[in-house]
């Protein structure tokens, strides 16, 4: 299916047209190349405005803000595990490693990264390069597809994620 767009004339699948759930056809009437062009422009002279830009930056300062009190609201038991495991290192009860178990990569501190295989024990952690980690995030993970996760959106909750027990193993019901 093709559309075409109104800025430019030129007519394109609808692949390139960014989906618009207001308009008939469920897309924007500028292609995607013509969007980003005003969009670019459009910021650019805005950046400019010592009042946007203000405005701006406290607009997404809010909505980070916001963002952090509806995770810890989501997923309470992981930034309580999060909490302690900083904590402890901080105090000293914990020495963070400059090596990474899995591929033995070795880097600063701040390169590697603790992984809760258990959010309920928060001081038994992997340590993790970042590659690894995220590595062992995609392994533990089922994904869910889109549907899924709109349904539970709509639902006022968070999409379970639920982890492997052994890679191809039926799924644990945990939320990771």
């Amino acid at each position: 299916m093709t559309k075409t767009c109104f800025k430019c004339g030129a007519t394109r699948p609808t692949s390139e047209f960014y989906r618009h759930p207001r308009m008939a056809d469920g897309h924007l009437g500028k292609c995607k190349i013509c969007t980003r062009l005003d969009v670019a422009a459009n910021r650019a002279g805005k950046s400019k405005d010592q009042k946007w830009l203000a405005r701006e930056r406290a607009r997404c300062v809010a909505k980070q803000g916001a963002y952090r009190l509806r995770y810890k609201e989501m997923y309470p038991e992981r930034v309580s595990a999060r909490t302690a495991l900083s904590n402890a290192i901080t105090r000293g009860k914990i020495k963070k490693p400059l090596r990474c178990d899995v591929c033995g990569f070795k880097g600063a501190a701040r390169q590697i990264q603790g992984h809760h295989g258990d959010y309920s024990k928060p001081l038994d952690v992997m340590w993790l390069c970042a590659r690894c980690h995220a590595d062992q995030h995609r392994k533990e993970r089922q994904w869910l597809s889109r549907e899924d996760i709109d349904k539970a959106v709509r639902n006022g909750g968070a999409p379970v994620l639920r982890t492997m027990t052994a890679p191809g193993g039926p799924p644990s019901g945990r939320d990771t």
